[in-house]
């Protein structure tokens, strides 16, 4: 409707109330014609410029899809440094026939070229820190994926709540200067926490975070937790440009000491458990230390070494009923607690491949991430722990246009991985080891079943709808996946799988996100989806919360 008319209106005030009245004519429905190519075509086919055009003749006329490929026919100039081109539209209506011809004019000017660029906004980021995300060079062809590009990396440190730009023209013709606008985001997390559990008893603790350590990038993190059987370290450092290379170096190092109680007692070992008072404190102590590199824009790969002990010092039980306790504490006894090397080794050497294209970390809304992980403990680096873990995920993320200003994202995740002996034949590995679902991001709504195994498959497919800018969405979501105790038990049959649906709400505050869900579990019998816990629809919908603050 390209004739389309509001040719009245009126307001009239009844008690308090305002009631508009708007009259419009339509007009006519027009369908589209042809289309014509005419101008500069130097540097793009008429083909080319007509690759993706959406209409076929005698299709409704769509001003919003016409536009929509207009602007991606300017980018295809913009993206190859035409930053002055110009594509002109005319329409030719025939009111008799009510179709449109469309005559697109290609006027491709002059290759642009950046001049200055400058950032402003950042009151506590280094310049510096800035200017290492960004792929645009002062002097370059002015490439407009590039700049978009440079916007994302931004976006994707998370140091900043807003990232603008602008240009304006530089000292001579043909020459732009480029602006960034940053506006400081919260970049520091402070959480704590109190709490009883069987195993650690009452316990509290707190952990302090910060992405963006005085301003330069670095990252560092602490956790404490002190608990009555329980009581545990965690610090770690990361360093995303190591002496400003294209190297990022991470590192941890942490500590957890432990009351292992309620064990068999043979007090003089005649074969007979007298009670289950036997109790002693088990440490462990840790260190890992990662190396990556950048490659592009979008990949990296990196190679990572850790390396903890579990060692006893405590000589006040000695004579448990459970021989592989007694060897245990044989195997993992210390005079002195820094004598870690004497304990029970886990050595493990990492190798990973990643990539990374979204165009935000929180939410996405084009793009891919994923890697491949592969962990060799012991073997010949030694150490008491022997297996072979490989693992990958992958997440896909494409925007479903509505209108001009809104659109949904589709989601699409999916995660795998086996373990396997080692090389020599021998498996050894501890419950920490074993793939499992945490019920809070995978496989939502089965928190707290015990499902752990040495193979996993995971599929999750989501539907985001926005109902507030970025801060409010709203969420659709299917998981589906298993875990196997057994790596030769690993199979696509639908029975052995677990899965669920549900909505929610994405509440991303700056600096504060917060994710909710209401899930139904289902699982599979004879190859048909059942409700699970209760044939009632409406019965045995799990809620789920994750929260984070920051500072």
């Amino acid at each position: 409707f390209i004739v389309s008319n509001v040719f009245d209106s009126s307001s009239n005030v009844i008690e308090k109330q305002v009631y508009i009245n708007i009259h419009v004519d339509e007009g006519n429905r027009y369908y589209f014609g042809k289309v014509e190519i005419v101008g500069d075509l130097n540097l793009f086919s008429k083909d080319d410029i007509l690759r993706k055009f959406p209409l076929l003749k005698g299709d409704v006329f769509a001003q919003d899809q016409v536009d929509r490929w207009l602007y991606n026919v300017n980018r295809m100039y913009w993206d190859r440094g035409y930053i002055f081109a110009r594509i002109d539209k005319e329409l030719v209506r025939n009111d008799d026939t009510r179709f449109v011809d469309l005559k697109v004019n290609v006027v491709e000017g002059e290759i642009g070229h950046i001049g200055n660029i400058i950032i402003v906004g950042n009151t506590y980021t280094k310049t510096y820190v800035i200017e290492r995300e960004i792929e645009v060079n002062e002097g370059e062809i002015f490439i407009v994926s590039k700049l978009q590009r440079s916007i994302e990396r931004l976006n994707m440190t998370q140091y900043f709540e807003k990232v603008e730009w602008e240009v304006k023209e530089g000292e001579s013709e043909g020459i732009l200067d480029l602006i960034f606008k940053v506006k400081e985001g919260r970049t520091g997390l402070l959480s704590l926490s109190a709490g009883f559990g069987s195993v650690s008893g009452f316990t509290v603790g707190g952990s302090i975070s910060h992405i963006n350590l005085f301003g330069t990038g670095k990252k560092i993190q602490g956790r404490i937790d002190i608990g009555q059987y329980q009581q545990g370290i965690n610090l770690s450092f990361t360093e995303p440009y190591l002496f400003n290379s294209l190297f990022s170096l991470s590192t941890s190092i942490y500590f957890y000491n432990t009351l292992i109680q309620n064990l068999y007692v043979d007090e003089d070992l005649d074969g007979v458990s007298e009670n289950t008072n036997g109790s002693y404190w088990q440490t462990r102590l840790g260190f890992g230390l990662n190396v990556s590199r950048r490659f592009a824009s979008y990949f990296s790969a990196g190679v990572g070494y850790s390396i903890y002990s579990t060692i006893t010092h405590d000589k006040s039980f000695s004579n448990a009923y459970d021989e592989n306790v007694r060897k245990e504490l044989e195997m993992t006894y210390v005079e002195n607690w820094w004598e870690v090397y004497k304990g029970k080794l886990k050595s493990t050497i990492t190798l990973s491949f990643s990539f990374d294209s979204r165009n935000s970390p929180l939410v996405p809304s084009k793009g891919m991430n994923g890697g491949i992980y592969l962990d060799y403990t012991g073997g010949i680096i030694g150490g008491f722990f022997e297996f072979i873990k490989l693992s990958a995920n992958y997440s896909f993320y494409q925007s479903i246009p509505i209108t001009e200003d809104y659109f949904l994202v589709w989601v699409l995740y999916t995660t795998h991985g086996v373990i396997l002996p080692q090389f020599s034949g021998r498996l050894e590995l501890e419950t920490a080891d074993l793939f499992w679902f945490d019920g809070y991001y995978e496989l939502r709504g089965w928190g707290g079943y015990g499902l752990r195994g040495k193979a996993k498959s995971f599929y999750s497919t989501e539907l985001r709808i926005p109902i507030s800018g970025n801060e409010l969405w709203g969420t659709l979501f299917l998981d589906y996946g298993s875990v196997f105790r057994e790596t030769s038990l690993y199979t696509t049959d639908v029975n052995k799988y677990y899965g669920s649906f549900g909505l929610g709400v994405m509440i991303n505050i700056p600096g504060f996100p917060v994710r909710i869900y209401l899930a139904r579990q289902i699982n599979f019998e004879d190859n048909t989806i059942k409700l699970y816990g209760s044939d009632q629809f409406l019965n045995n919908w799990q809620f789920v919360f994750a929260i984070q603050g920051l500072f």
